[in-house]
């Protein structure tokens, strides 16, 4: 892929700040009403600006659970996204290296694959799981759609495996226990409020990922010298 072929000097790295970020706008992806489960939930989007501006810009892992039908803005939980800043000040209308650096170090999905659906009734629900584009990277959050055809790759970004510890903050929210169908569960995967999709109603059977830093420069995270972009496995069943 030429787009990591880039040679991005470590110093640029150094300069490069990545740090959470509350989101305060969500849109509503997909609630459980009339699925017949016996729990209520949704999944909604971030509504973040994944523009350039100057020399920011903010990041998408995925979508976030919800309490039951509720807007995150109605509960004490916060949603969290990543804002991608260059500190070396050396840009004119936007950071010549930040494009550069969002393709190497925090690419796209390849794909997305279908963990499981929801399709009685009317109130239908695709859970998809996204497949990064490498074994150096880790997808932190799912999305959902309402239709069965693979969402947009460039609905959220993948991290690099090196920013990343294993999420000791794994909780369900959901399955369709009541309903009729192929058994689905949507979880809360890790300390970002992100939601995850698993198939049946069992705790995924890889730990999912967590950010091992709110705030960090590239530099004290990433593997610059790693170059692998094979496919990576896919797979919370």
């Amino acid at each position: 892929d030429s787009k990591r072929d880039v040679k991005i000097p470590p110093a640029v790295l150094g300069s490069i700040k990545v740090k959470v970020k509350k989101a305060s706008k969500f849109n509503l992806v997909w609630n459980s009403q009339g699925s017949m489960s016996r729990y209520k939930t949704s999944v909604w989007e971030p509504h973040a600006s994944s523009s350039l501006k100057q020399n920011k810009v903010s990041i998408s892992l995925g979508h976030f659970a919800g309490h039951g039908y509720d807007n995150p803005n109605r509960d004490s939980n916060e949603r969290l996204f990543l804002e991608v800043t260059d500190t070396s000040g050396s840009w004119v209308g936007g950071s010549s290296w930040l494009p550069h650096v969002l393709d190497k170090y925090m690419p796209y999905p390849a794909r997305y694959r279908l963990a499981w659906s929801l399709t009685h009734g009317s109130n239908h629900f695709y859970a998809w799981e996204p497949v990064p584009p490498g074994d150096d990277f880790v997808a932190l959050g799912f999305i959902g759609s309402k239709e069965d055809k693979q969402p947009d790759v460039k609905a959220m970004r993948c991290v690099p495996k090196s920013w990343c510890k294993e999420s000791t903050y794994v909780n369900k929210v959901w399955d369709d226990s009541g309903s009729s169908g192929r058994a689905g569960s949507i979880w809360v995967f890790n300390s970002l409020y992100l939601v995850g999709f698993v198939s049946g109603t069992d705790p995924p059977r890889r730990q999912p990922h967590d950010l091992a830093s709110r705030r960090f420069f590239m530099s004290e995270y990433t593997n610059i010298h790693s170059t692998t972009v094979a496919p990576a496995s896919g797979g919370y069943k």
